[in-house]
């Protein structure tokens, strides 16, 4: 292909690309449009994109799909992987490179060693993960316009899924801060013990996003149990009364009367 034929043809994918980058569909979507995006330019059979856990260090495979994909999250020490992580480059994989990965894993990147490609997806902080690109032929990535679309598709992915994360943590403050308002309400509604006790599983809950909460006063021995509540799905190993084999006190101010620890 003459140059200014292939200066045109990635010129086009990148007015593609970035149309695709400002839309305003769906994170998932937007993913996904993106690898499909790339298969299509570059010519691959697969496209696939790993997230990475940074506190565990495993690589998760994107729900796409593809059922050939192994479930299994990808340890990433010791393996190539690491390597493209730790320097922040591309690396082509070869036949040693895989003796280090999971068999599962190992039997999926086999067809493709001729060209078994890996990008990642970080901005100058933060990896996200890693982008594989697979083709049985040639290696796509020998030109320096390949190489250009597929660091365009990189940094494009790195800034949807972080621009992803930033709304989400949005998200779960905006959630919290209005759980602790209605906290506030709520105890600036009532001075009766019993009624805020059992009130704060429930707020709990919603703070942390858990599915529920449970709510145990002990006396200054902490043997005794004054006070119970929960609120939500609690498993019977999280309720105190299972190892204390007694039924809940009947209510907060009896209790603390009862222990001659009510103050007024």
């Amino acid at each position: 292909m003459p140059f200014s034929s292939m200066a045109n043809d990635v010129a086009t994918f990148l007015a593609k690309l970035i149309r695709l980058a400002n839309s305003n569909i769906q994170f998932e979507a937007k993913v996904a449009n993106f690898l499909s995006l790339l298969k299509f330019q570059l010519g691959l059979d697969k496209t696939l994109l790993l997230f990475l856990n940074r506190e565990n260090r495993k690589l998760t495979p994107y729900p796409i799909d593809d059922l050939t994909i192994p479930k299994e999250p990808l340890l990433v020490s010791d393996t190539f992987f690491d390597r493209a992580i730790t320097n922040r480059q591309s690396l082509l994989a070869d036949e040693l490179d895989l003796k280090n990965l999971p068999p599962q894993w190992q039997e999926y990147f086999a067809p493709y060693l001729s060209c078994l490609a890996i990008v990642p997806i970080s901005d100058d902080k933060t990896c996200y993960g890693i982008l594989t690109v697979l083709c049985q032929n040639s290696c796509v990535l020998n030109s320096s316009p390949n190489s250009l679309v597929m660091e365009a598709v990189s940094n494009q992915l790195s800034l949807a899924i972080k621009t992803n994360q930033l709304a989400s943590d949005t998200r779960k403050r905006i959630s919290v801060l209005n759980v602790l308002s209605d906290l506030g309400k709520s105890l600036a509604a009532t001075i009766e013990v019993d009624v805020v006790m059992s009130m704060i599983p429930r707020i709990a809950t919603g703070v942390f996003i858990a599915d529920g909460c449970t709510l145990n006063v002990l006396d200054g021995s902490g043997e005794k149990l004054l006070y119970s509540s929960l609120y939500g799905a609690v498993p019977p190993a999280y309720n105190f009364l299972r190892y204390q084999g007694q039924s809940p006190p009947t209510s907060v101010g009896e209790t603390l009367r009862r222990n001659e620890l009510f103050m007024g």
